[in-house]
């Protein structure tokens, strides 16, 4: 595992914990400074990042106030910080690229700094919602099912393998995934793109359809970078993210199903993938 300064340990874990805490917004903003300060401090940030995080601050109070320009804002430069197209973050890598077991692919761990603010960013702007009280009656079947089935494609199309057990760093990896991955990119397929395509289309008999479809294609083609049947793979597992949102409107639904595909995939398949035939 690469090793990285005190300064930048403590500023991806403030990171995380504000991720956690999102809800609590002054409890999330305090930690969120305590990043920035301490990855200053460990070489994560130059002031070209610093200035893009104040973007993002404005952006989040011009929708707090209820602009309607803000949303569309907030999310033309979410994405531009997920794409790591913003200068002067500086993300570490945690270790790798190095293979995770035999006959896999080299796989190698990132703190994204970058994407989790974007992500945090669109957190703090979605709409508070009471508690479903039969929240787990309807995302159980989206938990269930979409690891399963999406695997198990994976493995008819020669994408993994069956192979469980104990992977090093495990514990890091499922905490990186869970609040640098999956909440960010749930944030932005589902909290900001389906979100918004559900109030715009709300009054279609087809919009629940595309509102469900259309981010789940667009996250496929955002994974075409690992190959075509990745992004099958990606687009099939969006759908299910998909229905999970649109079960609940809590975005907690989503976060857990990609999490817990990413864990299933992580802990008992080959990662990320096998090395392709010859």
């Amino acid at each position: 595992m690469t090793e990285i300064s005190p300064l930048g340990a403590l500023s991806g874990l403030f990171l995380g914990l504000a991720v956690l805490v999102y809800s609590w917004r002054r409890v999330s903003l305090a930690l969120v400074l305590a990043s920035l300060g301490a990855g200053v401090g460990g070489g994560f940030y130059e002031w070209q990042a610093l200035a893009g995080v104040g973007v993002l601050g404005l952006l989040i109070l011009a929708c707090w106030r209820g602009h309607g320009w803000a949303p569309w804002m907030l999310g033309g430069m979410a994405l531009v910080c997920a794409l790591h197209l913003w200068p002067g973050f500086h993300n570490p890598s945690l270790w790798g690229p190095a293979l995770m077991m035999p006959g896999a692919l080299p796989y190698e761990l990132r703190l994204p700094m970058d994407k989790a603010l974007a992500g945090l960013a669109l957190l703090t702007c979605m709409p508070r919602r009471a508690c479903l009280p039969d929240f787990w009656r309807r995302v159980l079947p989206a938990l269930f099912l979409t690891p399963a089935l999406v695997l198990a494609l994976g493995v008819v199309l020669g994408f993994t393998q069956w192979a469980p057990g104990w992977r090093p760093h495990a514990l890091v990896f499922l905490g990186v995934n869970l609040l640098y991955t999956c909440a960010a990119e749930e944030a932005f397929f589902r909290g900001w793109m389906q979100e918004g395509l559900h109030q715009a289309l709300r009054r279609k008999p087809w919009g629940s359809g595309v509102a469900v479809g259309l981010p789940a294609v667009v996250f496929g083609l955002a994974h075409g970078g690992g190959g075509a049947v990745y992004a099958l793979l990606a687009g099939c597992a969006g759908l299910g993210y998909g229905i999970a949102y649109a079960r609940t409107r809590r975005i907690m639904a989503p976060v857990l199903v990609h999490f817990a595909l990413n864990a299933v995939h992580f802990m008992g398949f080959v990662y990320p993938a096998v090395v392709p035939a010859p």
